[in-house]
């Protein structure tokens, strides 16, 4: 009898408590964010935003082009207006259709120092985020450089494309993976020059031998975050342990790109030179009658 008097008072008392209380498990209780969705991967800018679980169309492979797609034919530049900054490696931008579509970007092959944000309007009303402070050194100084060279303004997009196709590549946040053209100028390798950014080679990247070259440049001259300290080393120690983490073989990672980039010039330097011979010989001599 007291055993089951015991037994019906624990069954009470546990009625009694609270769901949140009581100890959940891990699948049962993510990690919430602000919006209410699962806050547990690596930020990509919006406080709030978290990434979605990509399905099989957005894997690589060939695949028809959906509502949320962007598709840019081969060797076309979209024109497009830059009506939110996020931060120094991601955008919004708006296409000049009618009606026109908004799209997010992370600029491919570059990194940004961190900033913390809040929330803010874009220029088209609709809710985002915009850098307040620094997170890591010089992220909120990084922004408004990028805010000075971009914000409002005219552009033209390039992106990666989804392997066998003309769509737009998309990481795991849904932001396109693109390059701004202002004009001739390349903004992504440009915020590298001005030592606002470094060279993300964490990924592989088409341009990562100029892009390298480019930050290489600014931390010689010791431009923007490269002025923070007196070496590389110094400047790491500002940033986030992630950034020191990936940053370690890069260094190595440019250099060998740098190294096929020079192998590639000199063997197509060799191509040309070979050709330029063959069009400046005088053509055989044509075989006479009775040969």
């Amino acid at each position: 009898m007291r055993l089951l008097t015991v037994w019906l008072v624990s069954l009470l008392l546990g009625a009694c408590v609270k769901p949140a209380d009581r100890d959940p498990s891990p699948q049962s209780a993510p990690v919430m964010g602000a919006d209410g969705k699962s806050a547990d991967e690596e930020n990509p800018g919006d406080d709030w935003e978290t990434p979605d679980a990509l399905p099989a169309r957005l894997s690589g492979d060939p695949r028809p082009a959906g509502k949320n797609d962007l598709v840019i034919a081969p060797g076309t530049r979209l024109p497009v207006t830059v009506v939110h900054i996020v931060d120094a490696d991601t955008v919004t931008v708006e296409t000049k259709e009618t009606p026109p579509r908004t799209f997010k970007l992370r600029l491919a092959g570059i990194n940004a120092p961190e900033c913390h944000k809040e929330r803010r309007r874009t220029a088209r009303g609709k809710m985002s985020a915009s850098c307040r402070s620094d997170d890591e050194a010089h992220g909120h100084a990084s922004y408004l450089h990028l805010k000075k060279l971009l914000d409002g303004k005219a552009v033209t997009l390039t992106c990666k494309t989804v392997r066998g196709s003309s769509i737009c590549e998309q990481d795991r946040y849904r932001r396109l993976l693109a390059t701004l053209w202002d004009g001739a100028v390349d903004v992504n390798r440009k915020l590298l020059e001005d030592g606002m950014a470094m060279a993300f080679t964490k990924y592989p990247h088409d341009d990562r031998a100029a892009y390298c070259e480019a930050e290489l440049a600014a931390r010689a001259a010791r431009r923007g975050l490269w002025a923070l300290a007196k070496d590389v080393p110094g400047v790491l120690s500002l940033m986030s342990q992630k950034t020191r983490a990936w940053y370690r073989k890069h260094d190595e990672l440019c250099k060998a790109a740098l190294q096929e980039a020079k192998r590639a010039a000199s063997e197509a330097a060799k191509r040309a030179a070979s050709e330029a011979v063959k069009r400046a010989a005088p053509p055989a001599n044509p075989p006479t009658k009775g040969n």
